[in-house]
């Protein structure tokens, strides 16, 4: 029944079933290695910007402060590395 949908639908039966090897295209590759970019540098943009905000409304001390701009250096960083390469 499945090779006569196949051939109906003028189709691999293996991909109709899914079965085949399906890779990832180097475009879809390409999207999620900038999606992934893209949240790196909203995570360190936005954890800047809640550094600043609670420091402008005193609801956080300093060690605190320096450790998310930590990680906001770290997520810019991994996005400026990955430019690189």
């Amino acid at each position: 029944m499945i090779p006569k949908l196949a051939d109906i639908l003028d189709i691999d039966p293996n991909k109709l079933l899914g079965s085949s090897n399906n890779e990832i295209s180097k475009t879809d590759k390409s999207n999620i290695k900038d999606t992934i970019m893209l949240v790196f540098k909203c995570v360190g943009f936005a954890l800047a910007v809640a550094v600043l905000v609670l420091n402008i409304i005193g609801k956080t001390n300093v060690n605190d402060s320096i450790t998310l701009l930590s990680l906001s250096l770290v997520c810019i960083g991994i996005t400026l590395l990955n430019k690189e390469q």
